[in-house]
This record gives C-alpha cells, structure tokens and sequence, in this order.
C-alpha cells in the first residue's frame, strides 16, 4: 500500500529527471518561481523548446 502512494512520484523522477529534482529543491530551498535565477532559468528552458511540464 506504502508503495503504491508513492508510485506517481517515482514515475515522474524516472520520466523527467531534471525537471523533478529541481522542483523538489526549489521546493525544498523554499525557492520562488518568479525571482531570479530560478525565473531567468525557466524563461530560458521555455524559449529552447524543451518541455518540462
């Protein structure tokens, strides 16, 4: 049952790494999405074309 709450999460680390971690950092870090470096960054990530979801 334990395993099964946690099955999401662990599917979105194994299908978008980078994307994860740095959500949970920026979560962890208490970081805002809309102050830099963190908002310069996702602005940069959006213009790529990469899609992080």
């Amino acid at each position: 049952m334990f395993f099964s709450e946690l099955s999401p999460i662990f599917q979105e680390l194994l299908q978008q790494p980078m994307a994860f971690s740095g959500g949970f950092f920026s979560g962890l870090l208490k970081l805002k999405l809309d102050e830099d470096p963190l908002a310069s960054w996702l602005d940069q990530q959006k213009h790529s074309g990469i899609d992080y979801h």
